[in-house]
């Protein structure tokens, strides 16, 4: 889609459903053009720049489709929009997907590097980063302590498994269903829910909040149970500017603009 929103968007009828009853959302993500005929190869430009940088780290798992397309989404802003929302049975926006593209994001997410979770013993990860796993009916946890406050995202995404009748007269779509969820957490134990992404239409779940407290914290990535399916996560946390930054940088603007003032004030005088 579009950050302007001018573009189609609802839900799809690739699991049978009607065009607008109960399947997946589109679209996933928008950028700034004026047609999604140009937004859409700006996302895929996107994609292209960290399969680039995904290959030269040296890890395949960086540039499978699952891990690629979480993080363009997770790295997607919502600033841009003073209505997005989402649910935790709709993890997308209805008009505007998870955000608008934003490749510096997603950057950062890969460069952080691959980070596993695991069903026990726990481990630890950083604040920002991305994973690709598997899972069947266990639940997968991933543990980070967030010593300054600021906005989060996370996202996980899964391919649908198409399977062909014998002649390929007909396909047969295995959605399957993963659950995202972010806990409060002491050391290595999972304490209250803070948000979940539940959808059991979607083959995406997201999170967001624009302001998440310090703290320790757990994503955990859950099945309710079927076939092993491999995921893509990805996550990011990006901490609001302390206060002296502010500081410094209403200063500076200040001046910037007094210098301004002072230079058209001098113009004035010299043209008279």
């Amino acid at each position: 889609g579009v950050t302007s929103g001018s573009h189609s968007y609802g839900t799809t009828n690739l699991t049978g459903a009607p065009i607008y009853g109960n399947s997946r959302q589109k679209p996933e993500i928008v950028a700034p053009a004026d047609a999604t005929s140009w937004a859409t190869p700006i996302v895929a430009a996107a994609g292209v720049l960290l399969v680039d940088s995904g290959s030269e780290s040296g890890n395949p798992d960086s540039i499978r489709s699952e891990v690629l397309k979480a993080t363009l989404m997770a790295g997607a802003t919502k600033n841009e929009f003073g209505d997005w929302s989402n649910t935790p049975t709709s993890p997308l926006d209805d008009k505007y997907g998870a955000g608008e593209l934003n490749v510096a994001n997603s950057y950062h997410i890969q460069a952080a590097g691959e980070q596993d979770g695991a069903a026990a013993p726990a481990l630890d990860v950083d604040t920002t980063g991305w994973d690709m796993g598997a899972i069947a009916s266990a639940s997968m946890l991933y543990f980070f302590d967030l010593t300054q406050e600021g906005s989060f995202s996370a996202v996980l995404t899964w391919n649908i498994d198409v399977v062909p009748n014998s002649d390929w007269s007909s396909l047969g779509l295995d959605l399957r269903n993963l659950d995202l969820k972010l806990y409060e957490a002491t050391a290595f134990t999972v304490e209250d829910l803070v948000m979940e992404s539940v959808s059991t239409l979607d083959n995406v779940e997201l999170l967001w909040t624009a302001n998440l407290g310090t703290g320790r914290y757990a994503i955990q990535v859950s099945s309710p149970g079927g076939p092993e399916t491999e995921y893509g996560l990805a996550w990011i946390s990006t901490p609001v500017p302390e206060p002296h930054s502010l500081t410094l940088l209403l200063c500076g603007a200040i001046v910037i603009l007094a210098t301004r003032r002072m230079r058209d004030n001098r113009g004035i005088s010299l043209r008279r």
